[in-house]
């Protein structure tokens, strides 16, 4: 009875401890650890913060009411020229790291296929391997939408990660990224 009692009361300790916490980090940086998501090259990078004072530069002009924290970022890979960025014919990429057990990236995904150009082609690498991709054509509706899971992952090893993501393919089709979250999990 003894032992039975032990037994249980250790199975419970194991439990408790191994608790999965979540962490958001929002389109710039982990609030936990202070990282920042490198966005690259940065010239060809929007952030939402400044998009909200005027459409100018900006290709997507998302409801910031239905963002995390109301930002995001986002780019378009464009193959042939330099109208959506002086970077013709190179993939964008996103770059964080995170010591954890899982991984969510969340984007915003444009319906339209003009103003904005809303073809998403996305793949992700997790420590130099590629472990995804999202492609979707725009369905040429009005509007956006909101919290799309495009790469989620569950079974990392507990431990130091970066994840990349690379909107675009050399010689590919036009591309827009909007980056709104990306959630980890670790192991407390």
């Amino acid at each position: 009875m003894i032992i039975r009692l032990f037994v249980s009361f250790w199975f419970l300790s194991q439990a408790a401890r191994a608790i999965k916490t979540n962490v958001t980090i929002d389109d710039s940086s982990d609030p936990r650890t202070g990282r920042q998501i490198l966005y690259s090259p940065p010239s060809a990078w929007n952030s939402g913060t400044l998009c909200q004072k005027g459409p100018g530069e900006c290709t997507a002009i998302p409801s910031t009411d239905n963002l995390h924290e109301g930002t995001w970022h986002e780019s378009t890979f464009n193959p042939i020229d330099s109208s959506s960025n002086n970077f013709p014919n190179t993939p964008l990429t996103v770059t964080v790291q995170f010591n954890g057990t899982a991984v969510y990236v969340l984007c915003a995904l444009a319906l339209t296929r003009s103003s904005p150009f809303g073809n998403s082609d996305m793949s992700f690498f997790i420590d130099n391997q590629l472990v995804g991709n999202f492609s979707r054509p725009a369905p040429n509706l009005p509007g956006y939408e909101y919290n799309i899971p495009v790469y989620s992952n569950k079974t990392l090893p507990p431990g130091l990660h970066e994840l990349l993501i690379v909107n675009g393919r050399v010689n590919g089709t036009k591309s827009l990224i909007i980056i709104d979250q990306i959630v980890y999990s670790y192991v407390l």
